[in-house]
């Protein structure tokens, strides 16, 4: 509990500082640095167990549609725990503010389950704003592969969401 303290501690520090709540950099912004904090509590079904964890992220801006991203996270639920290293990073592609972004994470780790231990490995990539702006639409293209202890799970999912105003409609 007193790990789950703490990460709450850390976020609620880090959230209350100018520069957690800033806002977004504009367009052709110069260099930007930040960290990125998070805590979370978890409940297994069934009375199974409690758990909680907390990651730490540095994210580098080196341009407006150029994000790249380091830190670590921890969880730990019921016997279980496990510590991960994490990257990511974030490109814009073409010239219109309606761009198409991609990105890719990295997530590497290991952990144990009582006295067992385990290698854990997820691999996520995605594209937002497929080709160009469909109407009211906004499309996600994610795909992931997840390794947890020789047990495999690749996704590929396909978001689309739909506006129900036509841009530019005031309320």
């Amino acid at each position: 509990m007193r790990a789950a303290a703490a990460a709450v501690g850390l976020a609620l520090g880090a959230c209350g500082s100018p520069s957690a709540v800033a806002a977004s950099p504009a367009a052709g912004a110069a260099v930007d640095d930040r960290l990125v904090f998070s805590a979370d509590g978890s409940t297994l079904s069934g009375g199974g167990g409690t758990g909680s964890g907390g990651s730490g992220t540095w994210l580098h801006n080196f341009s407006a549609d150029t994000v790249l991203g380091a830190g670590a996270e921890y969880q730990q639920i019921a016997n279980a725990h496990w510590t991960a290293g994490t990257l990511s990073a974030s490109f814009g592609l073409g010239q219109s503010p309606a761009k198409t972004h991609a990105y890719a994470e990295v997530h590497e780790g290991a952990g144990d389950i009582g006295t067992r231990a385990f290698h854990y490995s997820l691999v996520a990539a995605g594209i937002l704003g497929i080709g160009k702006s469909m109407g009211r639409t906004t499309w996600l293209l994610v795909g992931d592969h997840q390794n947890v202890a020789g047990t495999s799970r690749t996704t590929i999912s396909l978001t689309c969401a739909l506006s129900l105003r036509a841009q530019g409609q005031v309320h």
